[in-house]
This record gives structure tokens, C-alpha cells and sequence, in this order.
């Protein structure tokens, strides 16, 4: 594994971080030594990444059309 994060990855951090632990933007701002603005566009591109993570209902969908036995396997 890569151990060089992408700036794609780090603004996603900061979004998961913006979500699980700071109340205000300004206090967010703060924090990581932004002005309000850029820390709203951190927060509004990190939630765009974010959301476009596929899902586990996507993943099964997508395994479900590519192996379609694995319907008829039982646990």
C-alpha cells in the first residue's frame, strides 16, 4: 500500500474529522489554520468524495451480476 496520502484523501479526512469532532466551521477553521471560506470548501469537497464511495448494497449488486451463483450459495 501507498504510503503517501492524496490530497483527495486528506480533504476526506478533514470532512470525517469536520464531522466527528468539531461543532462550528469556525472552530474547524481554527484548528487546521484556515479562513472560514476555505474551510467550507474542505468540508463541501471532502462530503463530495465521500458520498461517492460506493456502498455495500453497490458492491453486492455489482458481485451479484458478475458471479451469479453466488445468489444460490448458502451460509
Amino acid at each position: 500500500m501507498n504510503s503517501a496520502m492524496t490530497n483527495r484523501q486528506k480533504i476526506e479526512d478533514m470532512y470525517i474529522d469536520w464531522i466527528n469532532n468539531f461543532w462550528t466551521v469556525r472552530r474547524f477553521a481554527e484548528y487546521y489554520g484556515l479562513t472560514e471560506a476555505q474551510a467550507h470548501r474542505v468540508i463541501n469537497a471532502g462530503r463530495t468524495l465521500n458520498h461517492r464511495r460506493p456502498t455495500l448494497s453497490d458492491h453486492w449488486a455489482r458481485l451479484s451480476h458478475e458471479y451469479p451463483a453466488i445468489e444460490r450459495v448458502q451460509a
